[in-house]
């Protein structure tokens, strides 16, 4: 989850400051959680307690650590008991945001027991919230489909919403229309027809803002030719190279690893914008510029010129719908600033 947190803070103090100014007496609490096993090591959780302090706020998301958090599942118990003890208003509406890509902990699992001194039960914990009358937002990240229970039970037992997040580069939008969502519909409404015209709108925010809105997806959204594979939701995550690079260029591994990733070879993508040699077993990615899916197989490969286990030397070519991502099986290709880059998220755990 650390590119979660690395996409959050590069627009924190924007977002807030609209938000505050937006949204009559809102009080904003933000936390951050790794698992038991971080525990004498950096954190199990951390939070920072509901305030209108900007300062405080952006301070806590630009200086608080990433964790190791250990394979599933993770202490998400122990933050909906600890979301109970913020200084909630008896009058106000609450709601908690949980962005998350896994599973809690059960009631007998062991760490939970050991950290707790007794097993937490995530579901308790929830109807707890709930008397409150707190509405828990679940966001899913990347799609695993053994966690997709526990988020849609949570966002039902509170009230809330059960939404998903595919690109942790569209967290701050999702954060945003959460929050205008709580005041005036206008708010959300104008906020939908901003991204929409800024070209941030892709198919999964717009069923998120579907979900929130009450409104049928938009029909804007065609599905591309049945001919066209799709990649699973989450597969990958799209970064942007930054223009100002220096020199220009930067390796591929030493860009993957300031986004906060694990690299490993072959799981970089590329945007293909030069003549070169492509391997007959490197993966073509097409994303859709409007959608926002993405596609590969052989009829991507062949719609920018490459035969059915061919390897050959090609150009760019131009593709009105679709830009076009190669399989990197290098660690210092050198990736060209103002470019896309997409990285395999490892979806095994």
């Amino acid at each position: 989850m650390s590119p979660c947190i690395r996409a959050v803070r590069s627009r924190i103090e924007e977002s807030l400051t609209r938000l505050f100014k937006e949204v009559p007496n809102l009080r904003v609490s933000i936390g951050a959680c790794g698992d038991y096993c971080d525990r004498g090591h950096t954190y199990v959780t951390t939070d920072l307690d509901l305030t209108t302090s900007l300062h405080d706020l952006v301070q806590f998301v630009r200086t608080v650590q990433s964790t190791g958090g250990g394979d599933l599942p993770e202490c998400y118990e122990l933050v909906l008991r600890e979301a109970l003890a913020l200084d909630w208003s008896h009058n106000a509406v609450k709601v908690l945001v949980l962005i998350a890509d896994d599973i809690p902990h059960s009631p007998t699992d062991r760490q939970n027991i050991a950290h707790n001194g007794e097993g937490i039960d995530w579901r308790k914990e929830a109807d707890k919230l709930k008397s409150m009358g707190v509405a828990v937002y679940s966001i899913q990240c990347l799609s695993k489909p053994y966690a997709t229970p526990f988020y849609r039970e949570l966002a039902e037992r509170t009230g809330g919403y059960h939404l998903t997040l595919d690109q942790f580069s569209e967290v701050t939008d999702l954060l945003m229309a959460i929050c205008l969502k709580q005041g005036d519909p206008e708010q959300l409404s104008r906020f939908e027809q901003e991204v929409s015209e800024s070209g941030r709108m892709t198919r999964s925010f717009d069923e998120n803002l579907a979900k929130l809105s009450h409104r049928p997806i938009s029909e804007r959204f065609v599905r591309a030719p049945k001919s066209l594979d799709a990649v699973p939701p989450g597969r990958f995550q799209i970064l942007s190279v930054d223009k100002s690079t220096s020199g220009g260029k930067i390796a591929i591994k030493d860009f993957v690893l300031a986004n906060d990733l694990i690299f490993k070879t072959g799981r970089g993508f590329y945007q293909f914008t030069k003549p070169e040699l492509i391997q007959d077993y490197k993966e073509v990615v097409l994303r859709d510029k409007t959608t926002g899916d993405m596609y590969t197989g052989e009829t991507a490969r062949s719609m920018i010129g490459l035969g059915v286990g061919v390897s050959a030397k090609v150009k760019p070519v131009y593709l009105a719908e679709f830009d076009v991502f190669v399989q990197s099986t290098s660690y210092n290709r050198g990736l060209v600033a103002g470019t896309q880059f997409l990285y395999e998220v490892d979806m095994s755990r």
